[in-house]
């Protein structure tokens, strides 16, 4: 991620409130950077609603008072104190 930020250039772009910097060209593979941190957290989303989904099949809501937003709230915090 470094090398492909280090060979693009910032240009200062002069305007009324003051000079600002832009980088006009990125290099072609900066978007890479993010595949694996995309995929990540859709497969996290995909286990939380998998597993909240479980959750609400195991009993019925009326008796627990669990909804599966909260069942999903609950353990997604989980995952990201864990």
């Amino acid at each position: 991620m470094a090398n492909l930020i280090a060979l693009g250039t910032a240009v200062v772009v002069n305007l009324p409130q003051g000079n600002t910097c832009s980088f006009p060209r990125f290099p072609p593979l900066l978007y890479s950077f993010w595949i694996t941190m995309l995929a990540f957290e859709g497969i996290l989303c995909v286990l939380a609603l998998y597993r909240g989904y479980q959750a609400t099949q195991n009993f019925l809501p009326q008796q627990n008072g669990s909804t599966l937003i909260e069942v999903i709230i609950r353990d997604s915090a989980m995952i990201f104190v864990m």
